[in-house]
């Protein structure tokens, strides 16, 4: 049961390709480099909308859909949205909107793929191995009942501002600042988590279906111009990164030592106007003599 695969779709330099660049977007993100996510984005949304146009042109021509279409589904859908999309959006709203957009037109795909063309292109006898499909199934699950539920509660919940207490509508609005900082800290946390657990995992969901059903990606090997070309552009964007966090941290560097040198000059004036506090002296015959500070000793008897 040989089956040949479309390395226009994941041969090993685009397969390469994603996995270097959602590392370095998900390593941005973790250090809050901006620039780098938006530079690492850019190159991205060109292989994905490569990747994706080669996929419905493949489908159409009658490949094995189901195999091809679970394996661009992780490349261009899940790992995008989890590592590129980012905390704060509107600094970068065309590559994200870009993200988004490409991400909705391939769920939208999802329903002529599993009612009209699941079984095209499978082999009589062939056993189609995907490994941990399950996963994904109740995951997605989970996430559409969060969400309906989640709308269910804000429609039970929400309630005009004007039928509240004043002192209620101030508590709220005391807290919008601390509803904003656990909101950072949960998105820090979220990619912490993808970045140590689920990065790997994606990448295992990949390359075990490709092992284990055995397909056939020897026509395009890595020094091949559809491969080399999107891995070159993977590798040439780690440098922004690296880059980055170097200027960050020599930034980092001089804003301690400022820090420093200015709580060193406080303290060398406070030291200072302690030593040389002016004494208030009274000229002599002006005034009650016994105010003031006497100068001297008085040796009259």
């Amino acid at each position: 049961c040989h089956i040949y695969g479309d390395p226009d779709l994941y041969g090993i330099g685009i397969r390469t390709s994603f996995y270097i660049q959602y590392g370095v977007c998900g390593l941005a993100q973790i250090l809050k480099l901006q620039e780098s996510i938006s530079a690492a984005v850019q190159g991205t949304v060109v292989i994905m909308l490569a990747v994706l146009i080669n996929t419905y042109i493949s489908t159409a021509k009658g490949s094995f859909a189901a195999l091809e279409w679970f394996i661009v589904s992780i490349l261009v859908l899940f790992l995008p949205l989890w590592f590129e999309f980012p905390s704060d959006y509107d600094e970068n709203p065309v590559g994200t909107g870009f993200i988004l957009l490409l991400s909705s037109v391939f769920s939208l795909s999802q329903p002529w793929l599993y009612f009209k063309i699941l079984d095209q292109g499978r082999k009589a006898g062939c056993i189609l191995y995907l490994p941990w499909a399950i996963v994904f199934m109740l995951r997605g699950l989970v996430q559409l009942w969060r969400g309906v539920d989640g709308e269910a509660d804000a429609g039970e919940n929400q309630q005009p501002t004007d039928s509240r207490e004043h002192k209620d509508t101030l508590q709220e609005s005391a807290t919008v600042p601390t509803r904003w900082l656990h909101f950072k800290i949960n998105i820090t946390a979220k990619l912490i988590v993808g970045y140590l657990f689920l990065y790997p995992c994606f990448i295992a969901f990949v390359e075990k279906t490709i092992l284990i059903n055995q397909l056939d990606l020897s026509s395009a090997p890595l020094n091949s111009a559809s491969q080399l070309i999107p891995f070159l552009v993977a590798v040439f964007s780690t440098p922004i990164v690296a880059w980055s966090i170097l200027r960050e941290g020599r930034k980092e560097k001089e804003k301690a030592e400022n820090r420093a040198a200015d709580q060193l000059y406080k303290q060398m004036q406070e030291v200072l106007a302690n030593v040389s506090r002016p004494i208030a002296l009274q000229p002599q015959g002006s005034g009650n003599p016994r105010q003031g500070i006497q100068v001297g000793h008085d040796n009259s008897g």
